[in-house]
């Protein structure tokens, strides 16, 4: 519904309404009727002098910042798909089903489609996860950007260094499907 607020002291003065629905896209208008209007053709005068105040820079950031936002869920959706690829073929394959280079090869395909998503599509979480702790509070962007960081880390750690500290197995798919389906639950909100 609409929330109007007006406050005019005389009818033959500019009037200024704000509107505000709750998407938040009704802009503020400044009504200026001519002077001979009197109060039973107020509304009418006011409604076809309407001047929008909304300023074009501020809708020009809103369909800049949309079309990241789909830029970002489309790289994180391509190499999410091509990520599941490579670790699809591990998952239904014996121990000795592929060789040990082989399965590094898939690794290493794997962590370079990740880093896009570690660096470009995430850079929402960064942005937010930075803001939060600059201001000294915990909000959703920090244990996003966490686990984000922790999953690529051990999973870079299984693919350098098959043997070591992090183990053999690579959750790379894991890393670009969560980013990719937190995107897309934030484009679509």
């Amino acid at each position: 519904g609409w929330c109007t607020s007006t406050s005019p002291a005389r009818m033959d003065e500019k009037m200024s309404v704000s509107a505000s629905m709750p998407n938040g896209r009704a802009p503020p208008l400044i009504f200026m009727p001519d002077a001979r209007s009197s109060n039973g053709r107020l509304t009418r005068t006011a409604t076809r002098a309407a001047v929008p105040v909304r300023s074009l820079a501020r809708e020009q950031r809103r369909t800049l910042a949309r079309r990241r936002a789909l830029w970002r869920f489309a790289v994180a959706a391509f190499c999410m798909m091509q990520v599941m690829m490579y670790a699809g073929a591990g998952w239904g394959a014996g121990a000795s089903d592929i060789t040990p280079d082989l399965r590094r090869l898939l690794h290493w395909a794997a962590w370079l489609l990740t880093l896009p998503v570690l660096c470009f599509c995430s850079a929402e979480f960064i942005a937010g996860a930075w803001r939060d702790l600059k201001a000294r509070r915990v909000g959703p962007d920090v244990p996003v950007l966490l686990g984000i960081v922790a999953a690529f880390v051990g999973s870079s750690g299984a693919a350098f260094d098959p043997g070591g500290a992090f183990g053999s197995v690579a959750y790379f798919d894991s890393v670009t499907m969560f980013v990719f389906l937190l995107l897309g639950g934030r484009y679509l909100e």
